[in-house]
């Protein structure tokens, strides 16, 4: 048997629901989030105040797309259709181009409306973003760390023991060695203590690049005669292994550069040239203009040439490339490190040319000087 409802009982219900209508949308007042519900007609039926207060009206009545995004059609990325169809709630980021990041979550009410939370994250995402950039510097931090570490137990130990072990022998046997071989002995603790220092002054250097404590003063360079006063330095090296160093670069070549920087860069480049080119080997420094109006230095050596792999490698502080040189010199592989950084420092860059067997070009880019 069916019961049959009244006027007035129906009229309770309609009122039950109203009422629940109004407090719902009382509540939805309360977020700071922008809310609206449109129908699928795309016109608002509901905003709350925050929305109202972002727009600076009250935009019921009007097309959704044209209220909130100002456009005259519909928007490219409107889900409300996708969202009748599977009937789940649909979240996504707008990107505004005020470089403003919107999150929005869609739900679909009864009658088809949807309702549509907007949640400004902008500031959330910049946090987000710079935990990353900060993780991303504590990693690269804990591999300097490493590498620090790893030159002080290996790289700086190994010669101090070395140059220890043959003074003691030097000290206790000295009158029984004829002068050849006192000789001998003295160069040797003479070539630890120069790579030594090599050592100490890059891992300075190093050190004061990783914190930031190197002032950047470019100036004015007349770049063969730059060249000129490192080979002199370097003389001594090349002599031990008779290899010749040939400048090449003009006469009137001038670079805007920090002068101790790209004296480190060139240096370091050289005396790898003269530690891995056989006795007999030459070395030789060339460039020219580029395209980019940078000027393109190229230091080569027909010594033993490095292999594919390694080369990827080289400038990475986290790799460990060091082997030893053609008279079993020893290093670090720091000096290619400093370089990449010195040479970026002042808008260049660098890489190389290798084969095995043939020889190595180290090519970095600096500015011309006006």
């Amino acid at each position: 048997m069916k019961t049959k409802v009244t006027y007035q009982e129906l009229e309770k219900v309609q009122q039950a629901l109203r009422e629940k209508e109004v407090l719902q949308r009382k509540i939805l007042n309360t977020f700071k989030n922008g809310i609206y519900i449109n129908n699928p007609n795309y016109t608002i039926e509901y905003a709350n105040l925050a929305l109202q207060e972002r727009l600076g009206r009250n935009p019921v009545n009007e097309s959704c797309y044209k209220a909130i995004y100002n456009l005259k059609e519909k928007c490219d990325w409107c889900i409300f259709e996708k969202l009748k169809e599977n009937k789940k709630r649909i979240e996504y980021e707008l990107k505004k181009e005020n470089g403003r990041i919107i999150e929005v979550t869609n739900v679909l009410l009864e009658k088809n409306q949807k309702l549509t939370i907007y949640h400004d994250i902008t500031k959330r995402k910049k946090n987000e973003q710079a935990l990353k950039n900060n993780e991303v510097k504590l990693r690269e931090s804990n591999k300097t760390k490493d590498k620090f570490f790893s030159i002080i137990a290996h790289d700086l130990k190994g010669p101090l023991h070395s140059m220890i072990d043959f003074s003691k022998i030097l000290d206790e046997k000295f009158e029984s060695f004829n002068t050849t071989k006192q000789k001998k002995y003295i160069n040797i603790i003479h070539q630890g203590l120069q790579n030594t220092y090599k050592l100490l002054e890059n891992l300075l250097i190093w050190s004061q690049m990783q914190q930031g404590n190197i002032d950047f003063k470019p100036e004015k360079v007349n770049l063969y005669v730059m060249s000129n006063e490192i080979i002199v330095q370097l003389n001594l090296s090349a002599k031990n292994k008779t290899i010749s160093i040939k400048n090449l670069i003009s006469e009137n070549i001038f670079v805007k550069a920090d002068k101790n920087m790209l004296a480190t860069i060139i240096r370091n480049i050289i005396s790898n040239a003269i530690k891995f080119t056989p006795i007999g080997g030459h070395v030789s420094l060339y460039g020219h203009e580029n395209e980019q109006n940078l000027f393109e230095i190229t230091i080569k050596d027909n010594g033993v040439g490095i292999a594919t792999k390694i080369q990827t490698k080289l400038f990475l502080v986290e790799e460990n490339t060091s082997t030893n040189g053609t008279d079993n010199e020893t290093g670090t592989g720091l000096g290619l490190i400093l370089c990449k950084g010195f040479v970026e420092r002042q808008g260049g860059k660098i890489w190389i040319e290798s084969e095995v067997g043939i020889g190595s070009k180290f090519i970095f880019t600096i500015p011309l000087s006006n």
